[in-house]
C-alpha cells in the first residue's frame, strides 16, 4: 500500500486556514492606527440596522477611509452577533431618546432634511445604535491600539514560523510591524 498524496493530507487544515489567515491579517496587518480605525468603525457599522441610509453612509465612510478592512469586517461580524442580545436595551434607549421632549425639535428638523425619511432616525433601534456606536468608538479605538502594539509583533512572528503563514505574505507583514520598510 502506498501512502496518500501530500495534498490530500492538507485538505482538513485548508478549511480553517483561510479564516484564520484573515483573522491574523486583521490582528497583525497594517499599522496599529489602521487596525484601531477598522475595529471602531466596523463595530459601529455592525450595530446599525442595515436597511437605512445612515448605514449606507457609514459603509461608504469605511470604504473610503484608510483602515484595516479585515479588522472592520471582523468587528462588524462580532457586533452583528451581539445585536440580538442588545436589541431590547437598544429599543428602550432609543425610545427614551425619541420621546424626550427637549429633542423633539431636533429630530423633527433632521427628518425634514432631504433624505431624512431614509435615514432611519425615527427608528428606536437605529438611533440608539447610532449613538451607542459613536460612544463605543473611542474606547474600542484606544483598546485596539494598545492590544495591537502589545500583541501584533509576537503573533506575526509566530504566524511566520507556521507552515500556513509562509505562503500568505506574513513575512513582509512581520517586517512592517517591526519598523522595516518594504
Amino acid at each position: 500500500m502506498s501512502s496518500p498524496p501530500v495534498s490530500s493530507t492538507r485538505l482538513p487544515c485548508a478549511a480553517w486556514a483561510g479564516p484564520l489567515r484573515s483573522a491574523l491579517e486583521a490582528a497583525c496587518g497594517g499599522t496599529a492606527e489602521e487596525a484601531a480605525r477598522g475595529v471602531a468603525l466596523g463595530f459601529w457599522f455592525g450595530l446599525l440596522p442595515k436597511e437605512n441610509a445612515t448605514t449606507c453612509v457609514l459603509g461608504l465612510a469605511i470604504a473610503v477611509t484608510r483602515l484595516n478592512l479585515a479588522a472592520a469586517a471582523w468587528a462588524a461580524l462580532v457586533a452583528a452577533a451581539l445585536v440580538p442580545l442588545l436589541d431590547p436595551f437598544l429599543h428602550r434607549f432609543g425610545l427614551a431618546l425619541l420621546t424626550a421632549e427637549p429633542l423633539h425639535g431636533t429630530f423633527a428638523a433632521l427628518l425634514a432634511l432631504p433624505g431624512g425619511a431614509w435615514s432611519g432616525w425615527d427608528n428606536t433601534v437605529t438611533i440608539a445604535a447610532l449613538l451607542g456606536g459613536a460612544l463605543a468608538a473611542w474606547p474600542l479605538h484606544r483598546g485596539t491600539l494598545a492590544a495591537h502594539r502589545a500583541w501584533a509583533a509576537p503573533i506575526a512572528a509566530w504566524w511566520t514560523n507556521t507552515r500556513f503563514g509562509r505562503p500568505s505574505g506574513a513575512v513582509p507583514a512581520a517586517g512592517r510591524l517591526m519598523g522595516e520598510s518594504p
